[in-house]
């Protein structure tokens, strides 16, 4: 009688080795293949910690990109926050400097302008100047002005002047009205008057009207 041990070579096709493990033949099997057998707990659980140690890895290498990226978000918005900081002095720096250009643009027109009222009261005074000049340098010797006004009527264009006249000599009024008739086109003298000086001398005074063509 010839007998045949089927029940070791069933063992021998439902078991295999945990020793030297192939992975690349572990896509041969069939999934039901992989959970007959008494080993095959050992080879799940094997799966299971490959799986959850490439997880694990997987989570740490997010966790670590995103903590990189947060960093780099930190950075990104503390250079914002320094170039605005930068931008906003720089507006208040360019609002100070326009400000200063337009005040000293209003100095140097109220300059210019100022030249110019100069300028025009230069040639107004100077007919002011010119009728001074002419009748304080004709007064005869002991006599002195004391009292003067002018004023220029620019519709005419005419200088008035009124004149109080003194001196020691009452003959030197009437010679002083005579010598700037030549340079007045009216001229009046009134109101002769003889007064005691404060030391006791005497002198006389008179009104002088007086209108020339500037």
């Amino acid at each position: 009688m010839i007998r045949i041990n089927l029940i070791k070579e069933e063992k021998r096709k439902r078991g295999f080795e945990l020793k030297g493990i192939d992975l690349k033949r572990l896509k041969e099997y069939k999934l039901e293949d992989l959970v007959r057998g008494d080993r095959s707990v050992y080879v799940l659980s094997g799966l299971l910690w490959i799986a959850l140690g490439g997880f694990v890895a997987y989570y740490f290498a997010m966790t670590q990109k995103r903590s990189a990226l947060m960093q780099e978000i930190s950075r990104l918005e503390e250079e914002r926050r320094r170039i605005e900081a930068q931008h906003k002095k720089f507006l208040e720096e360019k609002q100070g400097l326009e400000a200063e250009i337009n005040r000293i643009k209003g100095m140097i027109a109220d300059i210019e302008k100022g030249k110019d009222i100069l300028v025009g009261l230069k040639s107004y005074y100077a007919v002011f100047n010119d009728s001074l000049r002419i009748y304080s340098s004709k007064l005869p010797s002991g006599a002195w002005l004391s009292e003067y006004k002018q004023s220029l009527d620019l519709n005419g264009g005419v200088m008035k002047v009124e004149m109080g006249l003194a001196s020691l000599d009452p003959d030197a009024i009437g010679s002083y009205g005579r010598s700037i008739k030549t340079d007045s086109s009216v001229i009046s003298i009134s109101n002769l008057e003889r007064k005691a000086g404060q030391y006791g001398f005497e002198f006389y005074t008179a009104k002088l009207s007086v209108e020339r063509q500037p």
